[in-house]
């Protein structure tokens, strides 16, 4: 590893401290907005400065092992000590790279919440079937990942299904998630709606906006007309 990124890697570890203590000062549980944001960033520091504990360990456990092996006679310890450090090298050489990984600039919003919008594109009754077929699936998947859903607004079509279908996704990284469902998604298949056996193509557009976070406004009414 070089010494640029072990500079980077003991900024952040100076960073999740500073986080710690903050968070454990009672002054920050008077500013909840604060509070959530030191939150937030213990969350995104937290993997990096225990991913840089265990590479170091790894080091150390690979040098060791080779030490042990240039001062053993036996050869059958020799080998296991030598394979030891081999295997503690490949190891450090993986969190390496993905301590690399994780000190790639994230997209700010990735940790926000989410509003999911379902819309039926071209297609008719079947393309309303595919929306819903479309919000059952979002449902699932965000239940897996450990998220809440919270309906907001929807239009049922008559054959079931929904026209247009919009609800919140809420969880720490929703966004990071979801963000790439965005855009068109098609299906061919025999519909319910077709008596003939014939495939039909239908549309659907999925909408993915993080939530915006509210903001205080100061009015003051003599402003007002």
């Amino acid at each position: 590893m070089d010494k640029a990124l072990v500079a980077r890697l003991e900024e952040v570890e100076a960073s999740f401290k500073e986080v710690e203590q903050q968070l454990a000062d009672p002054a920050a549980l008077s500013d909840q907005a604060r509070f959530a944001d030191l939150g937030r960033r213990h969350s995104e520091l937290k993997p990096i400065v225990e991913g840089f504990v265990d590479y170091r360990e790894a080091l150390s456990d690979a040098a060791d092992a080779a030490e042990l092996a240039a001062e053993e006679s036996d050869p059958e310890m020799v080998e296991e000590l030598r394979k030891m450090a081999a295997d503690r090298r490949k190891t450090a050489g993986r969190l390496e790279h993905e301590l690399r990984l994780a000190l790639i600039p994230k997209d700010p919003d990735d940790q926000k919440d989410v509003i999911l919008e379902i819309r039926a594109g071209t297609g008719g009754d079947e393309a309303a079937l595919w929306a819903g077929d479309l919000h059952r699936m979002y449902h699932r998947l965000a239940e897996r990942l450990g998220f809440k859903t919270d309906p907001m607004d929807s239009s049922e079509s008559e054959a079931g299904g929904f026209s247009k279908v919009t609800f919140a996704v809420k969880g720490s990284g929703a966004y990071s998630k979801l963000k790439y469902e965005a855009g068109v998604h098609r299906v061919q298949r025999v519909p319910k709606t077709e008596s003939q056996g014939r495939v039909h193509t239908s549309t659907a557009t999925v909408a993915v906006l993080p939530e915006v976070e509210a903001v205080e406004v100061d009015l003051d009414l003599n402003d007002v007309r």
